[in-house]
């Protein structure tokens, strides 16, 4: 084991000195490698949804991300989970959805308009089962596997709040029209 016999310390540069010396210019390579991070960081949101479905009739909240631009500037990959709850169906929900960047507005714009799809993988349970005194009894045995194809379309705002409307096609015991709103961070 080492062990320092003598320490000495140095004064600190005279003020006038520090003041008189600008900092060095950053090297291109050091800025060009921050708007890089800066650009992939920015690819990568998390979100917050809530909606209502219809058909049958559910109160739903999830979570979300919107990761891209991907292959084009207008495509970005939206995956999302769900969960959803009425009086009959319970259901979790993930949807991998792709949505395209309309291009009616500039990239400027305050808001812009979106379409997209994707597939959705379900796990739904309906029934009035209830145990005595404790209300519903859920648990994931209960739920039965279910798979669509969602279609969606929505206007997203600068600040990151979005509305969509969703349909699922060949949707079985899933809503198959749904109303969301949400937020990007």
């Amino acid at each position: 084991m080492r062990r320092a016999i003598s320490v000495t310390t140095l004064a600190a540069a005279p003020s006038s000195q520090a003041s008189s010396q600008s900092p060095a210019p950053l090297p291109p390579q050091i800025r060009e490698l921050e708007r890089s991070i800066e650009q992939q960081v920015r690819r990568w949101r998390l979100g917050i949804r809530g909606g209502i479905a219809l058909d049958p009739e559910l109160i739903s909240f999830g979570v979300q991300s919107r990761i891209g631009p991907i292959f084009s500037r207008n495509l970005t990959f939206r995956p999302s989970a769900e969960f959803s709850w009425g009086e009959v169906t319970d259901m979790i929900g993930l949807n991998l959805d792709v949505a395209y960047r309309l291009p009616i507005n500039g990239r400027q714009a305050r808001w812009t308009t979106y379409v997209g799809g994707g597939p959705a993988l379900n796990f739904v349970h309906q029934g009035f089962d209830a145990t005595t005194g404790k209300g519903r009894d859920i648990e994931f045995g209960n739920f039965e596997f279910d798979t669509a194809l969602n279609i969606v379309g929505g206007v997203e705002f600068r600040s990151g709040t979005f509305a969509e409307v969703r349909t699922g096609v060949y949707a079985g015991p899933a809503p198959t029209f749904r109303l969301v709103i949400g937020h990007n961070f």
